[in-house]
């Protein structure tokens, strides 16, 4: 327990973390217009942004013993609960108590001294305008994050001989090293701030300004993000197999990460055919299209339970199991349910060890949607208007498979047993005066 006067362990006071005065911000851009015509540019741009942690991040400072304490019991009857609960040698109910440290107690700690998360961001576009209403876009984009905020159990268990999931607590580090003060440890989740990732992005799009009764925009990205980690809001849970290899073995996509993305939204109105009411009755209808497609973003597959007998698995299995086919992942037996990914190419490691599949090496489906609206406003007096909408999701009413199952000891393991959403149509009518 440190507290803001106590100097020999805490030199930053009542901040209890060190400032940062170096952390400016620049930005630099450029526009040139190569032949002065104003109907081509390129930009150029970088800058350097500094974040700021969220203030829920060490949330679960406030439950680390002894400002609070709650026991998470295993056994037991609810006539009485603490029966064979043992603490400081004693049975029975521990509270009330005014410091209680619970054995295999779960710990946050944040040093005082981490860097803070920060963000390069360039891109290079060209941009250049087609006739009167055309304008084609060509975006290179990029950013490289460094010191990404994970953690690491620096109490983790070693897999000694007669290693089991029942005796976890008592191959931890602390307990290994001070049995008697050791088993009020169990997993000790601190900060760590050396996560990096990488982005580099394509992205092309091409804009029909709206003229001639409709404007037109299409755009297709190509891009790849590659990172150790992912931020994920609060410390809390282990994140990472190897508590000692996380730098290199936890490398591997992000896990949005799509690869390719291609959108088209269009917005149409009818100026009308032949004259009197037809014209009136067909004139004014705006019809609205959004259609999008991407690949689907990396899934991770995981063992299911505590293969590695690290003790990194609560409540979050992270055990990866062996890649046994690498060519053969992607050869999907036939079945139904549908399967996306071959199970037989995988297989659980010798215990006590850590697989050697990647992090998010694996991608889930990719998605096709295709939604559109069709609405417009009847002049009925002059102060009275009539407006009709209909709005049409997944018109095609197509099946896009949701993500499968990637528990390696699940029966499903592979299968795909849910999907999206279905077509939906709604339509509404509101009258204006």
């Amino acid at each position: 327990m440190i507290f803001s006067c106590d100097t020999a362990q805490d030199p930053y006071g009542k901040a209890f973390t060190a400032s940062h005065w170096a952390t400016f911000s620049p930005r630099l851009g450029l526009v040139w217009d190569p032949k002065g015509n104003g109907r081509q540019t390129l930009r150029a741009s970088f800058n350097l942004l500094h974040d700021t942690t969220e203030l829920y991040y060490p949330e679960r400072w406030t439950t680390n013993s002894p400002y609070a304490s709650f026991i998470t019991l295993t056994s037991g009857q609810f006539s009485n609960p603490f029966a064979t609960y043992v603490l400081n040698g004693k049975t029975g109910d521990p509270f009330p108590g005014v410091a209680i440290f619970p054995t295999q107690g779960t710990y946050v700690s944040v040093p005082p001294n981490l860097k803070p998360t920060s963000m390069m961001q360039w891109n290079l576009s060209y941009q250049r305008q087609l006739g009167n209403d055309w304008v084609m876009k060509a975006n290179y984009m990029g950013n490289a994050s460094r010191h990404i905020w994970g953690s690491i159990d620096v109490d983790y268990a070693i897999p000694i001989a007669g290693a089991t999931t029942a005796n976890t607590n008592t191959r931890r580090l602390a307990y290994l090293a001070n049995p008697t003060l050791g088993q009020y440890y169990g997993d000790i989740q601190q900060t760590d701030d050396g996560a990096n990732a990488e982005y580099h992005g394509l992205l092309v799009s091409i804009e029909h300004r709206f003229a001639r009764h409709y404007t037109l925009l299409s755009n297709y990205g190509w891009s790849h993000c590659t990172s150790s980690w992912d931020f994920a809001g609060e410390l809390s849970n282990p994140i990472y197999q190897n508590p000692t290899n996380h730098a290199t073995g936890e490398r591997g996509n992000c896990g949005y990460d799509h690869r390719q993305v291609f959108n088209t939204t269009l917005v149409a109105t009818s100026p009308g055919s032949g004259g009197g009411v037809a014209k009136m009755i067909t004139r004014d209808w705006q019809v609205a299209p959004i259609f999008n497609t991407f690949t689907g973003n990396p899934i991770q597959i995981i063992d299911g339970t505590d293969v590695s007998l690290s003790g990194q698995n609560s409540p979050n299995i992270v055990d990866r199991p062996n890649v046994a086919a690498p060519g053969q992942v992607h050869v999907v037996p036939s079945g139904d349910p549908p399967r996306w990914f071959n199970p037989a190419a995988f297989v659980v490691q010798p215990s006590g060890t850590f697989g050697n599949l990647g992090r998010n090496a694996v991608y889930g489906p990719g998605q096709i949607n295709l939604d559109m609206s069709l609405s417009r406003r009847f002049q009925v007096k002059e102060r009275w208007k009539l407006d009709f909408r209909a709005d049409f999701f997944n018109i095609l009413n197509h099946a896009n498979w949701n993500n499968p199952t990637t528990t390696i000891t699940s029966s499903a393991f592979g299968e795909v047993t849910t999907f999206g959403s279905p077509r939906l149509i709604q339509m509404g009518m509101k009258l204006v005066f």
